[in-house]
């Protein structure tokens, strides 16, 4: 037991061990005392001991009770924070969110060809009348560089072996330039460094591939390439570029890009004399509503004279009258400028 005297009054209690250093609250002057020994200290303002008369045979469980009512509130323990942990617990939710997304990308990347920026400029001025959308079945050669020829609105996929039951999900949208190695069942075997400068490899169909230059002697015969127009000057380049775009623009049923090409005396549209605008949308209307999926690809364009070219192209489409799928090959337009560069005629041999 530990007998503890207040120090105000001289009050002597008795407490069991487990109340040590905590404070009760003196039942005689209310004066908050230690629980502590302190019944040999001498007080001078307190009473002398030998006059106080104290109960020793106290019943154990009353004494109990009483001193619980007389221990003072202590102050609280600190709580423990759990600031540490839930911290902790932020940082590996966030850990295992960039794992996993990590881990995503690089499947979307395994599984995607990524597109790399291209010149468009460099391909104008390339020496071969051959442009970005331009190809022919006779430049298929080997170990030679391509351009893809792809849109956002025209998939070129890769395949992972020569056969079109082997497609992969991974495709190109844009034009892009690669190297093929090799060629084998119409399809090319072609390494390709993406925007993150990985190298991907993969087979396309050499149809979707454009040739970029003339090629070596070695792999082709001059004879098996388009005859080149070194004669060709800025006008004339530009003129090409032109054509290039106007086409894309049918192709993707763009009417307002369309118009912004042809010359306000227009002297032909094919077998409409001197069209007006309204006429115009009429034709174009009327040529969309019976065709679905459009697809030209240019395979030669040759300067007939200074403002007169002639386009041969291939021309893919879906006839919704008829509900087939057509393919033209070797049609031909011919394109007139006026001094300004917009086209003022448009034509074929029909009439």
């Amino acid at each position: 037991m530990i007998k503890t005297i207040c120090t105000s009054c001289g009050n002597v209690r008795d407490f069991v061990e487990k109340y040590r250093g905590k404070k009760f609250k003196c039942p005689k002057c209310s004066n908050p005392v230690l629980i502590e020994d302190n019944e040999e200290k001498k007080y001078e303002s307190i009473i002398d001991p030998t006059t106080i008369n104290l109960t020793e045979k106290v019943n154990e469980i009353s004494r109990e009770n009483v001193l619980e009512k007389e221990i003072l509130p202590q102050d609280p323990l600190p709580k423990k924070s759990n600031t540490s942990l839930i911290i902790l617990i932020f940082i590996l939710i966030i850990l295992v969110a960039i794992f996993y997304f990590t881990r995503l990308n690089n499947n979307y990347q395994s599984n995607t060809i990524q597109p790399v920026s291209v010149d468009s400029s460099k391909v104008l001025k390339a020496d071969t009348t051959l442009s970005r959308i331009e190809q022919t079945t006779l430049q298929y050669v080997s170990d030679a560089d391509y351009y893809i020829n792809a849109r956002s609105d025209y998939r070129i996929y890769s395949y992972n072996y020569p056969k079109i039951s082997s497609v992969k999900n991974a495709y190109f949208e844009s034009q892009e330039k690669v190297h093929v190695s090799k060629i084998d069942n119409g399809f090319g075997y072609i390494e390709f460094i993406n925007n993150l400068n990985q190298k991907v490899i993969g087979w396309v169909e050499m149809k979707d591939l454009i040739l970029i230059g003339k090629p070596n002697s070695d792999s082709a015969t001059q004879s098996n390439y388009p005859d080149l127009q070194p004669n060709w000057s800025e006008v004339d380049y530009e003129r090409k570029d032109i054509m290039i775009k106007h086409i894309e623009a049918e192709d993707n049923r763009n009417y307002s890009e369309i118009i912004n090409f042809y010359s306000e005396k227009m002297e032909r549209y094919y077998d409409i004399n001197n069209p007006t605008t309204d006429e115009l949308q009429k034709r174009y209307n009327h040529l969309w509503s019976i065709t679905n999926n459009p697809k030209s690809v240019i395979t030669k364009i040759d300067k007939v004279s200074t403002d007169l070219y002639l386009v041969t192209f291939d021309f893919d489409y879906y006839g919704t009258k008829n509900n087939t799928h057509r393919t033209m090959k070797n049609e031909i337009t011919y394109y007139k400028f006026d001094d300004s560069n917009k086209i003022v005629s448009l034509y074929d041999n029909s009439k």
